[in-house]
């Protein structure tokens, strides 16, 4: 297996252990096709696909440059089929090198992308350079040599070429050559000359590389400060209760809204008290569960999902607390998070406003295929809470999130200042900038949320169990493959 793979070239010394992430996804209609067991599964589904190799090319550069691996494994439970000529051509290239340990050239940057090796061995030296970032930059290495040394790159037996060898610029104390790689290029070869010895490599990306870098940071930290005060997800009607009459139905007295009917529940709509508007919404019961839920609202295209609402309580104390909820349907089943309202005594003599406390329900992982998006109060048992005010939130961001954003915006800064552009790039590819820079739009007049910020509730809870694990099939060409230098 992959696992078994991994663990025996763990130790290895100079090994590289790729692992490839497969392609996931699930499907509703498989689930519901009752295939396997003539139920409604949750079946995460991986695929083996065909793609240009940029993702093997870019991973290989990279551990090549930073590791001079002598060996490299790329695996993974599924690998994808690759038909990249560019990917070829350097897996040819690296078979060629001697799987021995490698000496760096000095540098004029050794911040900058492209590593320079050479190795004297079996009565030739070996050189190879490798451009571990997305754009060409060019290389100039100095080598002191014999004045007639030459450049020999390493091939297939069946390339076809002009060139033979490469001659290198006469230099006062040897010789220089100079090229240009391509993002994620390798080239190898070797000197005529078997006593010739890098000495300095001096590279040169495009110019606009940081500028571009320097305006990504600038738009990602102005997002990030935009949602400090995260703009409404307004997706919810009638989300403060004040719309509704006094007519003969239950749906003409609190429109968008539904609940429990039963002889010992009351749900109305209150006018008497509220934290905000004309109107709030009380929910009362002598003994029952009793719940109240909206209309469906879509589901925000964040993954994410954060409630907030003012709460009114008057529960017996050592009484199961309220909750606070999202509901839904995932995959032909019930989907139902919630956080405990856990609201803290009060004493009579209490202002009316300070009576409400504010409460937030905060889930970061919405799943995909999830629809029929509600939200929902439980009142437990025996008691009665107001509730009022609610808010929505599709990009609220936790304190430790947003700590965290800011370190990485931080690295990103202090990589670019010190001329490290391939590592600030690599930064700002990351999981949380990109979420930034893709989901959240360009800074406009928002709307703040109150001064007096809510507590976060008790961490929401699953109801459903994790999906089964999955089968895995294949044989072992299916799920590894194994790249040697000789």
């Amino acid at each position: 297996s992959w696992a078994d793979i991994q663990n025996a070239n763990k130790s290895s010394a100079n090994v590289a252990i790729i692992d490839q992430p497969p392609f996931r996804f699930r499907s509703m209609g498989f689930d519901e096709g009752r295939i396997f067991t003539g139920e409604v599964t949750n079946t995460p589904l991986d695929f083996k696909v065909v793609n240009d190799g940029s993702w093997q090319l870019e991973q290989l550069s990279h551990r090549l440059a930073t590791d001079d691996s002598g060996r490299m494994v790329i695996g993974g439970t599924q690998t994808s089929t690759v038909d990249s000529a560019s990917l070829t051509r350097w897996l040819d290239t690296y078979r060629r090198l001697p799987a021995k340990r490698f000496t760096n050239v000095e540098t004029s940057e050794e911040s900058h992308p492209v590593k320079v090796r050479y190795l004297a061995y079996g009565g030739k030296t070996y050189l190879y350079a490798v451009n571990d970032s997305p754009w060409p930059v060019d290389v100039q290495v100095e080598i002191s040599s014999s004045a007639n040394c030459r450049f020999v790159p390493l091939r297939s037996a069946g390339e076809v070429t002009d060139q033979s060898s490469v001659a290198l610029a006469a230099r006062v104390d040897g010789v220089g050559m100079q090229f240009q790689l391509q993002p994620f290029e390798l080239i190898a070869g070797t000197l005529t000359d078997s006593q010739a010895a890098p000495t300095k490599v001096t590279t040169n990306a495009p110019s606009y590389i940081s500028d571009q870098l320097q305006q990504m940071l600038t738009d990602i930290g102005t997002r990030l400060s935009s949602i400090k005060s995260p703009i409404g997800f307004n997706a919810l009607q009638n989300p403060g209760f004040d719309l509704g009459t006094d007519g003969d139905t239950a749906a003409a007295s609190l429109p968008s809204w539904e609940w429990t009917e039963n002889a010992k529940v009351s749900v109305a709509r209150d006018d008497s008290i509220q934290f905000a508007g004309t109107s709030s919404l009380r929910i009362e019961s002598s003994g029952p569960v009793t719940w109240v839920r909206s209309e469906t609202i879509r589901v925000p295209k964040t993954g994410r999902l954060s409630l907030q609402a003012m709460v009114r309580s008057e529960v017996a104390p050592g009484s199961q607390p309220p909750r606070l909820a999202l509901e839904g349907v995932l995959n032909g089943k019930p989907y139902y998070r919630f956080a405990e309202l856990k609201i803290p005594a009060r004493t009579a003599d209490v202002p009316e406003q300070r009576k409400w406390s504010p409460f937030m329900l905060h889930i970061n992982d919405l799943p995909p295929g999830l629809s029929g998006l509600r939200v929902r109060f439980d009142l437990m048992g025996a008691g009665r809470v107001w509730v009022d005010d609610i808010r929505l939130f599709d990009l609220a961001l936790t304190d430790v999130e947003q700590v965290q954003l800011a370190r990485i915006i931080g690295l990103a800064n202090y990589q670019l200042r010190e001329g490290r552009v391939a590592d600030c790039e690599r930064t700002l590819r990351g999981y949380w900038p990109q979420y930034l820079y893709t989901l959240v739009p360009a800074p406009v007049t928002t709307a703040g949320v109150r001064a007096n910020e809510p507590r976060i509730a008790t961490a929401p809870k699953k109801e459903q169990p994790d999906p089964p694990p999955r089968n895995e099939t294949g044989g072992m060409l299916d799920r590894v493959k194994g790249l040697l230098r000789f």
